[in-house]
């Protein structure tokens, strides 16, 4: 019997679980210091989450990748020739994070381009990008069902995106430029901020499995180095609207260590370890569908805790979503192509002509039954 999403495995089915908890916690936290009134810096909150996860990263290594009877001076050290031997790999990782910092910026951008409708809804296509940039990238194409369900959870997240911002419900939001028409350029720009965040995931996920020798807290180390790099860069470009003086700022920072915010910067930082086990024992496609159903657990659970109501946008959502995950786990029988001949083997040994014709006979799919006058024959 086929397993849900192909989770086979007790580690595969942890870290499923887990990448997805983590996500729903950060995303109930966020729910409540909405409700609580609580402000706080994002780009500011983006630096220490790339401190945390290259603090958690570098301590996972030298605990679980080094002789722990070393001193740690000497792990340490041993951990740095790493990073030199492998400086190009450690090149290689500005990509994806160069990539999700464009998508940052565009995030930005995009908001004040599109309603908030329409850019949702647009960006959730990005699982059907997925679907391609992995055959492209892996060069392995999905089954019938796994496109099947691509599309399927598309439109499961495309309905909730719409209940989301449904004028009747009072939760559409314009934006910054009124009604004003949307350019060719815009939606130029979305395409390149949807191609950022799935072509990082993707590559991200290539980097972990063709370098399998390389220790993956160690890549993790790669990648948060990285991060922090193409991070700071942006404050100094002024990309996001303000400056590394104006963001980081020490007010800023005391903000991030109240009981509501904290909470949600270290299960950030949970979550980027957690991603890079996934999309090393998984891949980028069930990360994207996982997400999906985090999507449609948010709201459930928003219902119970802080009594929203269920629309029937969500109840559609959920069933479009589900049918998706179902679809995927489903197998695809390989059949054989119609028209085309299947040889047998030939049997080896000392055989009487009638026998080694016979095992020569080419044997087509669509072949009428031999008669007994072709047998004599």
């Amino acid at each position: 019997m086929a397993t849900p999403l192909g989770l086979e495995t007790n580690a595969q089915r942890g870290i499923f679980v887990t990448y997805m908890s983590l996500w729903v916690a950060y995303g109930m936290l966020n729910e409540l210091a909405k409700r609580q009134s609580v402000r706080f810096n994002s780009a500011c909150a983006v630096v220490l989450q790339s401190l945390l996860k290259l603090a958690l990263a570098t301590c996972m290594y030298l605990t679980s990748d080094t002789q722990v009877t070393q001193p740690l001076a000497t792990r340490f050290c041993s951990m740095m020739t790493q990073v030199h031997e492998n400086r190009k790999l450690l090149l290689l990782y500005f990509i994806p994070s160069g990539l999700y910092v464009i998508y940052d910026v565009l995030s930005y951008v995009n908001l004040r381009a599109f309603d908030a409708a329409t850019y949702f809804l647009l960006l959730q296509f990005r699982l059907v990008v997925t679907g391609v940039l992995h055959q492209m990238m892996f060069k392995k194409r999905l089954n019938r069902n796994q496109w099947i369900s691509l599309g399927v959870t598309t439109v499961g997240c495309a309905i909730k995106t719409l209940g989301s911002h449904d004028p009747l419900n009072g939760s559409s939001t314009l934006s910054d430029n009124g009604n004003s028409p949307t350019t060719l350029m815009a939606y130029g720009l979305l395409m390149v901020q949807l191609l950022s965040s799935t072509f990082a995931g993707v590559y991200n996920e290539v980097l972990l499995k063709k370098q399998a020798s390389i220790p993956v807290n160690l890549q993790n180390v790669f990648m948060y180095i990285d991060s922090i790099v193409c991070t700071l860069a942006m404050l100094a470009l002024g990309l996001t609207g303000q400056t590394a003086s104006e963001a980081l700022t020490t007010a800023n920072f005391s903000v991030l260590f109240s009981p509501y915010v904290l909470p949600m910067v270290l299960i950030m930082s949970g979550i980027g370890v957690v991603t890079s086990l996934f999309l090393k024992h998984l891949d980028s496609i069930r990360k994207a569908i996982a997400s999906s159903l985090e999507l449609v657990v948010l709201p459930l659970l928003s219902a119970v805790f802080f009594g929203q109501e269920i629309t029937l946008y969500t109840a559609a959502a959920v069933c479009f979503v589900s049918f998706g995950v179902y679809m995927y786990s489903l197998p695809v029988e390989a059949t054989a192509l119609v028209g085309l001949p299947q040889y047998t083997k030939v049997a080896s040994g000392d055989q009487d002509e009638e026998q080694t014709d016979e095992d020569d006979t080419v044997v087509s799919s669509k072949s009428e039954p031999t008669s007994p006058d072709d047998k004599l024959a």
